[in-house]
């Protein structure tokens, strides 16, 4: 997610959009100058589509504020290699000029258990169950365990609830260094949140990890 937002709302949206081509023209204009910047900003990204809401744009540019603006992006890299198939970012009364700021963000993500398991590698087998997730070794050494996302200190920590190796139970002192490093290098590839947002809710569903991250009086500017 780092930096997803970083070229939101660079130099020009206003000279971008100003109605000589009416409403249509602005509104378009605003949009695409977004989904430009963040594209810019992310090497890697998918697709970023960009709506302003909230009635006419060239109104709320002449007051320097848009009231709400939604960019939603597909497959956004993470550290280790990992992608957010899909995040959804709502804004709130977002400047246009210097410094560039957000009243409140929320952003939505998912993290499919494809993703998950492209970290851990073909050695694991990754399935949601309730809250959690299962994870177990498809080799010849037959070690499962149970894995459930929490949110602590505004990150994502995966709390590991309970392992067998060979069907025994193990003792959460003894868990071994291949599932500790495992999940630790996948909280390490989700990484920091830009922008100074915290992860504030994080729920286990049948595709994966649905994440929702916020913030208020956001500066868009920093990365």
């Amino acid at each position: 997610m780092k930096k997803f937002l970083v070229g939101l709302l660079v130099a020009g949206i206003v000279l971008a959009a100003l109605a000589f081509g009416g409403e249509r023209f602005a509104s378009a204009a605003v949009a695409n100058r977004i989904s430009s910047a963040v594209s810019e900003a992310v090497p890697g990204i998918g697709s970023v589509s960009t709506s302003i809401e909230d009635g006419p744009v060239a109104p709320q540019l002449a007051k320097g504020t848009l009231s709400h603006v939604k960019v939603t992006m597909s497959d956004v890299p993470l550290q280790g290699g990992m992608a957010l198939s899909k995040v959804d970012v709502d804004l709130t009364n977002v400047s246009t000029s210097s410094p560039r700021t957000a009243a409140t963000v929320v952003a939505h993500a998912t993290l499919t258990t494809d993703q998950i398991q492209k970290l851990l590698g073909d050695a694991w087998k990754v399935t949601p169950q309730g809250d959690s997730l299962n994870i177990a070794t498809t080799g010849a050494l037959p070690i499962t365990g149970t894995v459930q996302p929490v949110v602590q200190e505004g990150k994502l920590n995966l709390n590991l609830t309970g392992v067998t190796v060979l069907g025994v139970q193990v003792d959460p002192a003894n868990i071994p260094a291949i599932i500790k490093d495992r999940l630790n290098g996948l909280t390490a590839g989700f990484g920091s949140l830009p922008l100074g947002l915290e992860l504030s809710t994080v729920a286990v569903t049948q595709a994966g990890v649905d994440l929702t991250a916020n913030g208020a009086n956001v500066t868009l500017d920093n990365g």
